[in-house]
């Protein structure tokens, strides 16, 4: 994770202000505006080769670009289906497989999965469990990569932010993908105020430690959300829900090091209106 300069902003994908433009292309884009972080998404299917993956990490090392990964949608840690909980595992280690050479000890943002009914503790000793065994895999492997829990947006889903911290302080080379959309949907906290944000942090830095926020890794829009939690992200201005000109101010203030990845609809073109927004704070 190449870091070191205060907080890294960058779009959730390829971005939208260079359309047709493959990775490489997009990555010089990032860096002609300013953007040094970028997630690539493989939410639907590991698409990209290892001796593909090698010479885009080399790029982005070259270009001083920190990049993350989203492995595939299609991830249940917590299934009543074991079969379903297995190819979860896989998609998890195929994704790594990858991703580790995209840079050192580069993040996988992984959606854990749902509750299906079933009681918050067990589902919780599942995730735990699978992502021990993905971590056993890895491990055997010589593969170094961070596996980082997304805090999740709907009441079904398991990915609160107090069961992301508890992975995170019982497993190695797990740590939490803090998305404040999500928290602010779920209903875990109100993002439209100071008070909120500085909560927030202050219980992430309580369960992690102040070295996270050194690091962290993070994913930002605004949300349109029911009582059951997130509906869709939307663009910047919309409803400030989270209020992104708070959520800056907070992290200038408290000296974060770190990568907000920009995943509403505008992708870069917001991730642009983030920096510039904290660059003048």
């Amino acid at each position: 994770m190449l870091l070191g300069d205060g907080v890294r902003f960058g779009p959730a994908g390829m971005p939208l202000g260079c359309p047709h433009c493959d990775v490489f292309e997009s990555l010089h884009y990032c860096k002609d505006k300013g953007l040094m972080a970028m997630e690539i998404e493989f939410v639907r299917g590991v698409y990209m080769k290892e001796e593909i993956a090698k010479e885009v990490g080399a790029l982005a090392t070259q270009l001083n670009i920190t990049l993350s990964v989203h492995a595939p949608y299609f991830i249940n840690l917590a299934s009543k289906d074991e079969n379903k909980r297995k190819a979860s595992q896989q998609r998890i280690i195929n994704t790594a497989r990858v991703a580790q050479h995209l840079g050192k000890d580069v993040v996988i943002v992984i959606h854990p999965g749902y509750y299906q009914g079933q009681d918050k503790n067990v589902a919780y000793a599942k995730v735990k469990r699978s992502l021990e065994e993905v971590i056993e895999v890895l491990q055997g492997e010589n593969i170094k990569v961070q596996l980082g829990v997304e805090t999740m947006g709907k009441k079904s889903t398991f990915g609160s932010l107090e069961e992301n911290i508890s992975l995170a302080q019982e497993l190695d080379d797990v740590t939490v993908v803090i998305d404040f959309a999500h928290l602010h949907a779920r209903g875990e906290f109100n993002l439209t105020k100071r008070s909120e944000f500085e909560r927030l942090f202050d219980k992430v830095e309580e369960g992690l430690g102040n070295a996270f926020f050194q690091h962290f890794h993070s994913h930002f829009s605004e949300i349109e959300y029911t009582d059951k939690g997130e509906r869709r992200h939307l663009p910047l201005n919309t409803n400030r829900e989270p209020d992104y000109t708070i959520f800056l101010e907070v992290l200038k203030e408290r000296g974060y090091d770190g990568v907000v990845i920009c995943e509403t609809p505008r992708l870069d073109l917001d991730a642009i209106i983030l920096k510039e927004a904290y660059d003048s704070v």
